[in-house]
């Protein structure tokens, strides 16, 4: 019996214990005892489904698990329904594999045990994400959060805060609100270069010093620039598409690949199953380099458009796009992690602090590559330590203390 139905029997025997309570004692002392006896039996449940969890986690056939979670949508799999979401034969087929392996569990331990990974591998894969750029305070990661995710940051905040917990990042109260004033911070900034027109785009050139992410970024503006509505963009993105857009009420799924070398089948193959996936009618793969000659051939038989090297610089230069804002400026007061009104003391201990790790000689020692993110702290540093470059500084960004 699932211990979610225990649960309201017991529940039920004690409300049942209070009633002939009230009309006679001697009653209640058989539906008390059951009451009890039910209690002691849902717990002795719940302790054995967690020992059928444990030991399929401890055991090598839990890949098994893995990679059904990785095939297979879960999202909305339920033990508190008689009818799965999965295919039946599917579930069926897990559990026989198990058994195989000769592994006891029952039908609802296996759903409990799905849901959990399910769960674990969204969070390895938002780590992964928040990663990539090795963020160290809190500031960085919300950046990232808001980078990656945009408009869905909310969704993802829970995630934040035990990333933050695992990593021992120095955080307190508050961080929702710490998010939505560097949301409006980004927001302003991104306005007022906007409104300036002192940002220029990026030409083909500059498209090689990019990261995977920056060139999506780039290629999502284009396309804004083109007349398309942006739908979803990496690194947030799913089943083989880095953009989802939309023109004259059609549907276009980009896949962007920032390679030196030639893009090959795969790539090819990936945005034909993202165009099934999404009901797109047009599929793209975008790349600074060029393709080989199967990934062309492949192209031509699925009726996909490839843009190369060259086929790029031409829209970007027949382009009208608006300035190409590659990722959301931060203030020499967000790379130390400081607020504006911090002392001269504040500002000596934190760059002590950071130059600990990000140091070139004592970063490697502690596993940690920093030399980009060293000079960004010492020129900082330099910069606020020095009263008259501050105070230059702080009028520049518009920093009133």
């Amino acid at each position: 019996m699932n211990p979610k139905y225990l649960g309201s029997l017991i529940l039920m025997m004690f409300f049942m214990s209070i009633g002939l309570a009230e009309y006679n004692r001697v009653y209640t002392v058989i539906p008390v005892l059951l009451f009890f006896a039910l209690v002691k039996v849902a717990f002795m449940m719940q302790k054995y489904e967690e020992k059928q969890i444990s030991m399929i986690k401890n055991s090598s056939s839990y890949i098994h698990v893995k990679n059904f979670v990785k095939t297979y949508d879960v999202n909305n799999i339920s033990n508190t329904s008689s009818t799965i979401i999965l295919d039946p034969k599917e579930f069926v087929a897990l559990l026989d594999l198990l058994k195989r392996d000769r592994l006891k569990i029952d039908r609802d331990s296996l759903v409990s045990l799905l849901k959990a990974e399910n769960k674990q591998q969204k969070y390895e894969d938002f780590k992964n994400k928040m990663l990539y750029n090795n963020p160290f305070i809190e500031a960085d990661y919300i950046h990232n959060l808001l980078e990656i995710y945009g408009e869905n940051f909310s969704k993802y905040e829970g995630n934040l805060k035990d990333l933050l917990k695992e990593r021992r990042v120095k955080t307190d109260y508050g961080i929702g609100s710490r998010i939505k004033e560097m949301k409006k911070e980004i927001e302003l900034n991104q306005f007022e270069r906007k409104i300036s027109g002192n940002q220029r785009n990026l030409s083909i050139d500059d498209l090689d010093t990019l990261s995977g992410y920056e060139f999506e970024v780039f290629l999502s503006q284009l396309y804004v620039g083109m007349g398309y509505t942006v739908e979803s963009t990496n690194l947030s993105h799913d089943q083989g598409a880095d953009l989802v857009l939309t023109k004259f009420g059609e549907k276009t799924v980009v896949q962007a690949k920032r390679y030196s070398n030639s893009v090959g089948n795969k790539a090819i193959q990936e945005i034909v199953a993202a165009k099934a996936y999404y009901g797109a009618q047009i599929g793209i793969v975008v790349t600074t380099s060029t393709f080989t000659s199967s990934a062309i051939e492949l192209a031509e038989a699925n009726n996909i458009q490839l843009i190369d090297r060259i086929k790029l610089a031409k829209m970007i230069n027949s382009t009208y796009s608006p300035p190409i804002d590659m990722t959301p400026e931060r203030t020499f007061y967000d790379i130390l992690g400081i607020k504006p009104n911090a002392t001269s003391e504040q500002i000596k201990e934190i760059y002590r602090k950071l130059s600990l790790i990000y140091h070139p000689d004592t970063g490697k020692e502690l596993g940690v590559d920093g030399d980009q993110r060293f000079r960004e702290i010492k020129e900082a540093y330099e910069i606020l330590i020095d009263p008259a470059s501050r105070k230059e500084y702080d009028k520049k960004i518009g920093v009133r203390v």
